[in-house]
């Protein structure tokens, strides 16, 4: 999981800070790590992934597409930047 996680889901990831995902691409990058997840513990397809995050102790996708766009907004905030300091002001924060 920590190769899984330090190698894959950043590649997965790398952009959910700033581009705003469809619920579809959002379903592809779910289903992506759950399909890595079933193939490296030997799970069959309709076996939930659930349990091996919470049993090691990482996020789903959506809660770091989530984070990650939260850290991203709250950075724009403290930005040298005046035009991206102001911006962030527009940025829905959850």
């Amino acid at each position: 999981m920590k190769l899984l996680y330090t190698n894959c889901v950043p590649i997965l990831t790398y952009a959910c800070a700033v581009k705003e995902y469809f619920a579809y691409e959002m379903q592809r990058c779910n289903t992506a790590l759950n399909h890595s997840m079933r193939k490296i513990f030997s799970y069959n397809r309709w076996e939930s992934t659930r349990i091996l995050h919470e049993q090691f102790g990482y996020d789903p996708i959506e809660v770091l597409f989530a984070r990650a766009k939260t850290k991203y907004a709250k950075s724009l905030l403290t930005s040298n930047n005046s035009v991206l300091r102001h911006l962030a002001h527009f940025i829905p924060v959850e």
